[in-house]
């Protein structure tokens, strides 16, 4: 028999299912999955371990938003979190799972919505979190955030600064044939700063 909603398992059923529309770049898929899981969340009777639960949840719909085009109401949504995540990491001094994610697609948004000072403000602060949060793929944590601060930069007019930012990425061999999002970045910044040559 099929399961009866609401339900745990439903929840991460559909979690998951978010995951993979995302990935995809399905946005519709994405939205129905996303309310699927925020509907099967209230299996969970106790607030505030739902709302603990459903973290991972919150942040994926700051990305979805970002993505697809809303970006005025992915920084909405995600004002308060990031006021939690900042009190949190004054607390204890690390990164908790998932915000890495959080911060570039907040940074995302705001550079399309024009506030390029606040894109690059948000890309450095997970930037400087990766580095304070001892992890096992440092690096890996880095990657996507120093790309937003370049393009953000960029966008600004600040192509100098943009340039040391991808330069900074680059650092520790990394590859950009398998990132073909920080490859663009890169070819931007060497045209913004006259290298046409080398960005072909």
């Amino acid at each position: 028999a099929r399961e009866r909603a609401p339900s745990t398992h439903l929840m991460r059923r559909a979690e998951e299912a978010l995951d993979s529309a995302m990935s995809e770049r399905d946005w519709k898929a994405a939205e129905r999955y996303y309310q699927s899981a925020i509907e099967n969340a209230q299996a969970i009777t106790d607030p505030p371990l739902r709302e603990r639960l459903t973290r991972g949840l919150a942040m994926s719909r700051v990305c979805l938003l970002a993505h697809r085009g809303d970006t005025e109401e992915a920084e909405q949504f995600a004002a308060p979190m990031a006021a939690s995540f900042d009190t949190e990491f004054s607390l204890i001094g690390r990164l908790t799972p998932g915000q890495n994610s959080f911060w570039s697609c907040l940074s995302f948004a705001q550079r399309q919505n024009g506030r390029y000072a606040e894109a690059v403000r948000t890309a450095q602060t997970i930037i400087e979190r990766c580095r304070a949060t001892k992890l096992s793929r440092l690096t890996a944590c880095e990657v996507r955030p120093l790309r937003e601060k370049a393009l953000a930069e960029l966008e600004w007019g600040h192509h100098v600064e943009a340039m040391a930012t991808m330069q900074e990425h680059l650092k520790g061999g990394r590859k950009l044939d398998k990132d073909p999002n920080s490859a663009i970045a890169y070819g931007r910044s060497l045209l913004a700063n006259g290298r046409a040559q080398e960005a072909l």
